[in-house]
């Protein structure tokens, strides 16, 4: 709360900020006064984000609210504010190449919001030098599971259903482990291009709630957030659920150098 972050996604610089109630605001960073970014050196009064340079104020609207030598405000200045909601312990900032408001509504889901059987939270991320797109195209790649990663063959499909804006995959596959061939299945039920949840069981039930953010063009951020149910103790499951992400990682490397040479 009360201090201005710089970030940069979409190929624009941006600031998220907190108010003194706790909401989180994403804006352009620069001030259309002058052009100091304010996710360096702004501050936070109230529920307003103040400029370094010379003290402009603006709200979560991205309304000019005071010039402190000034008796007049300018309504022409204004930041540009991107949606943002808080769910399942991720910030989700809406973005549209053409500034058209939110098309869907992110779901909640219960294993990610308290759930005391998922309990053990393991979180990871990557940035890679390829397009979101390659990302949720690999979501519901069921086939590359056989020649890139080695499972014992092509996973086998069980339903791949398509619309606006969502897409679900359920497979079952064999996976290969130090005991042995194991039967699993990964159900993956995605929401645009940047939001997926993937459930795994089999070895040890999981949920990862993967999210996609695009950088630029050609380079995103990958986030993962790995639940697992628990195993009777928290120390079991996150030693089993430690194992399980490790592999995750390393199915990452194996795939990034096809995305990044495409």
């Amino acid at each position: 709360v009360g201090e201005p972050k710089a970030i940069y996604y979409w190929a624009t610089h941006m600031v998220a900020w907190r108010d003194e109630q706790g909401e989180l605001h994403v804006q352009d960073a620069f001030c259309p006064h002058l052009g100091a970014h304010l996710g360096h050196g702004g501050t936070v009064d109230g529920c307003e984000i103040v400029c370094p340079f010379h003290g402009w104020q603006f709200d979560a609207e991205g309304t000019n609210t005071a010039i402190p030598y000034s008796e007049r405000l300018n309504r022409k200045a204004r930041l540009t504010t991107y949606p943002t909601v808080e769910r399942n312990g991720v910030v989700f900032v809406w973005y549209h190449p053409d500034g058209e408001a939110p098309m869907w509504e992110v779901p909640e889901f219960p294993e990610m919001n308290g759930d005391p059987e998922w309990s053990t939270v393991i979180r990871t991320e990557h940035t890679i030098d390829a397009s979101v797109q390659e990302m949720a195209e690999n979501a519901v790649d069921s086939a590359h599971f056989r020649f890139v990663h080695n499972t014992a063959e092509v996973p086998e499909l069980e339903e791949y259903t398509t619309g606006f804006p969502e897409a679900v995959m359920r497979s079952s596959q064999k996976f290969p482990t130090p005991r042995g061939v194991m039967e699993g299945k990964i159900d993956t039920h995605a929401w645009g291009p940047g939001l997926s949840l993937v459930s795994f069981s089999g070895i040890v039930d999981t949920l990862n709630l993967a999210v996609t953010t695009p950088i630029e063009a050609d380079r995103c951020i990958v986030r993962f957030n790995f639940r697992f149910k628990t195993m009777g103790d928290e120390k079991t499951t996150r030693n089993v659920g430690n194992a399980f992400v490790a592999e995750v990682d390393k199915q990452v490397r194996e795939d990034k150098p096809i995305w990044e040479h495409k």
